[in-house]
């Protein structure tokens, strides 16, 4: 595609004339609106192909710099640039939501208009301040000496570079991030602008200064290419691709998920780094994937023999007929995957060197329990079977590795889902594993003694040695290793339950062959019963995209069983409310905090499934977190703070247990004193800017840190390890647990 191949319209502004480049149709279309502008002396076809790039979904159209392959306007100025566009979109585009896209110089022009339209926009290596590019101050005014009767060329270099015959003057345009009325993402290269040195190609034209000024904007997200300079879209397209379908599917501009779609993203393994999707919804599919794994690289196309080599951690087939095994391995990371959709009767056409089916599947359902060895119709396919309907088949490479059995059963499931019905759900789409998921009820006699395998009870309900003995002594029969998941102090939940806290309620710990939990203070003291214990950290397993808008006046408070003090900091709130009565309160949960807390506009919601539970706080721009502080609570757990900054949520808390993460003033606020709620949150209830720059700083270090993504390869090869050295663990447990030697062998 070229410009020669589009519709040149041209559109008279006070300033001048306008052209735009666009498919025949696009102005009378009802679709979203895509305008780049280009950079200084582009060349005709510069950007010419947007529409092949974003897709179906919107309407392109292309603004050459004026002077560049179109007439000049009355001034040369990024602000009359901006203008013109701006009056362009107004009378144009009134109805139809707008992205805007600037190259270079085409950036500051994208970045200076302000319209209604306009819905988000994406600055491609701005120059926000000239006097720093070296690279081409020097040429360009090179190229003014030597065409002197140039008036356009002239007037143009001085009135956006600031370079005349007479020397340089800076021209900086960080004023145009003031009053943004659209979230804005910033992509540069990254190489440095500086030093200056001998270059092939421009760098980056946007310093490390001005990245660090981008990067305390609170509407505004740096990306960085890799392996760019100032040519990000020759030189690093994919990163910029992602950029614009990210853009395109906030306006609503790709289509949504199909059902294959959700099929391969029910069975997607997480963590994979490297992906390539092929099928008819990039955009949502990459958008969706992110969302569990925001680090990774969704490369799309639109079939398997226009895809790039690769090489990919996950290969994502939303229609795989007619796809080579061979072609599908080339492409392949050594440790890579193979997701697709298919009907049972294609399945062994992937089951041929060098692939090797894994398992073959329905969809998977979010369930609370479910048990995908039972589920795995591949056996039954490979002797002939033709079950019905779409499947999702895994496979890898030769030889595939023996997979490792993971039944988790849980026995107090309730406000527990991010330790029980989560991990397993996540761990459940790693090719490595074949999880289950049940309740107290569930058999350890149906599988193989000598096949990898290890069982985690939840919080189990035995009491006294001759139960576990009894329980033990079967499963070790059966050949299982058996984990212990609790993340609660005893004693605390003894306090709850109105019971004493005895030996045995200690003793249990050691009955097992490990026990994970979710705090190091938990682990020091289940390590006095049990040499094997795993810190697993309590984190996010979906990524929201960081809110970037103003955030709704509301503020959250969902906890359960935290005592007399929520509710007593709940009835200090009372000057909030009264200097911010436009403000609502949502409490879920805790009757007396509600009623202690003394404003008009509270919502009382009781407990709700977890999915519910978040997405109410995702809808508050500030989520409280008060604890007393009393003996043993230390050792629970920062998960508030890590669900409410994986949806843009600012979390003021108590010191105990956050004062550890929140960093104070940063990516949070800590409430040292009874006397300090009402203050803190009636400053970042009156600042918006500030309230966004701290969560901000959270919602990132949810994303570096605390994705379950992130800890999902260390969980499986612990477990993985825990098989390996299981004679050595059960000679340990059987030490512990007397007796139990005996009642295995019996």
């Amino acid at each position: 595609m070229s410009l020669a191949s589009l519709t040149r319209t041209e559109f008279r502004t006070e300033l001048g004339v306008v052209p735009l480049w666009h498919a025949p149709g696009a102005l009378a279309s009802d679709r979203p609106v895509l305008v780049t502008v280009t950079g200084a002396f582009a060349t005709a076809d510069t950007m010419s192909k947007m529409q092949a790039v974003v897709g179906p979904g919107c309407d392109c159209f292309l603004m050459h710099l004026p002077g560049n392959h179109t007439p000049a306007l009355r001034e040369a100025s990024v602000a009359a640039y901006a203008e013109a566009l701006q009056a362009v979109i107004a009378e144009r585009f009134a109805a139809r939501p707008v992205v805007l896209v600037g190259v270079s110089i085409g950036a500051l022009v994208a970045l200076a208009v302000r319209a209604p339209q306009v819905r988000r926009v994406v600055a491609v290596e701005p120059p926000l301040t000239t006097g720093k590019l070296w690279p081409m101050l020097g040429p360009l005014a090179q190229k003014i000496a030597a065409a002197p009767g140039d008036t356009t060329l002239r007037d143009f270099a001085a009135g956006v570079f600031g370079v005349t015959s007479g020397g340089f003057e800076d021209r900086r345009y960080l004023h145009l991030l003031d009053g943004l009325g659209a979230p804005v993402d910033v992509v540069v290269g990254d190489r440095p602008l500086m030093p200056e040195r001998p270059c092939e190609t421009y760098p980056s034209f946007v310093d490390e200064p001005e990245r660090a000024f981008l990067r305390g904007l609170p509407n505004v997200v740096l990306h960085v290419a890799p392996g760019a300079g100032h040519n990000v879209p020759f030189q690093s397209p994919m990163a910029l691709k992602a950029v614009l379908l990210d853009a395109l599917l906030e306006v609503g501009a790709v289509p949504p998920l199909s059902e294959a779609d959700r099929a391969l993203l029910s069975r997607a393994p997480t963590g994979a780094g490297r992906v390539l999707y092929v099928g008819g919804a990039p955009t949502a599919f990459a958008a969706a994937y992110r969302r569990r794994t925001p680090w990774a690289l969704v490369t799309v196309a639109d079939s398997l023999a226009a895809a790039p080599a690769g090489p990919f951690d996950l290969v994502a087939l939303e229609r795989a007929g007619g796809a080579s095994a061979e072609v599908i391995a080339g492409r392949l990371a050594p440790e890579g995957g193979v997701l697709a959709v298919v009907e049972a009767r294609d399945a062994a056409a992937l089951d041929e060197n060098p692939l090797a089916v894994v398992r073959l599947t329905p969809p998977a359902a979010d369930g609370e329990a479910f048990d995908d060895r039972a589920a795995d119709l591949w056996p039954l396919v490979r002797d002939g079977a033709v079950p019905p309907g779409p499947l999702v088949l895994l496979a890898r490479a030769r030889p595939a590795r023996e997979p490792l059995f993971l039944r988790a059963a849980t026995f107090a499931p309730r406000l527990m889902d991010i330790r029980t019905r989560l991990p397993a759900q996540a761990l459940r789409s790693d090719p490595d594993l074949v999880v289950s998921l049940s309740g107290p009820k569930f058999s350890v006699s149906d599988l193989p003694v000598d096949a990898p395998k290890v069982l985690v009870l939840q919080r189990p309900a035995l009491l006294g040695a001759e139960a576990w003995r009894r329980a033990l002594a079967e499963s070790l029969r059966g050949g299982w290793v058996v984990v212990m998941e609790f993340d609660d102090h005893p004693a605390l939940v003894a306090e709850v339950k109105a019971e004493a806290v005895t030996e045995e309620s200690w003793a249990r710990f050691g009955y097992v062959h490990a026990v994970q939990t979710s705090t190091p203070r938990l682990a020091e003291a289940f390590g006095a019963c049990n040499p094997e214990v795993r810190v697993f950290p309590n984190c996010a397993f979906e990524l929201e995209p960081f809110p970037r808008t103003p955030a709704p006046r509301r503020v959250f408070y969902g906890a359960a069983l935290r005592g007399p003090f929520a509710a007593e900091v709940a009835a200090a709130l009372g000057p909030v409310a009264d200097a911010h009565p436009e403000v609502e309160w949502l409490v879920v949960g805790d009757r007396a905090v509600f009623d202690a807390l003394p404003a008009a506009r509270k919502e009382l919601v009781p407990y709700v499934p977890y999915e519910e539970y978040l997405r109410l706080m995702g809808t508050c721009a500030v989520s409280l977190s008060p604890i007393e502080g009393r003996r043993h609570q230390d050792t629970k757990s920062d998960v508030k703070f890590v669900e409410a900054a994986a949806r843009g949520v600012l979390t003021i808390a108590s010191p105990t247990i956050y004062a550890e993460t929140i960093r104070h003033g940063e990516t949070g606020l800590i409430a040292a004193r009874p006397q300090d709620w009402a203050p803190l949150l009636s400053g970042v209830l009156a600042d918006e800017r500030r309230r966004q720059l701290m969560a901000r700083n959270a919602w990132e270090e949810v994303r570096a840190r605390r994705m379950f993504a992130r800890q999902a390869p260390e969980r499986i090869a612990w477990y993985r390890s825990l098989w390996d050295r299981r004679q050595a663990l059960t000679e340990g447990l059987m030490d512990r647990l007397p007796g139990l030697r005996e009642a295995v062998a019996g």
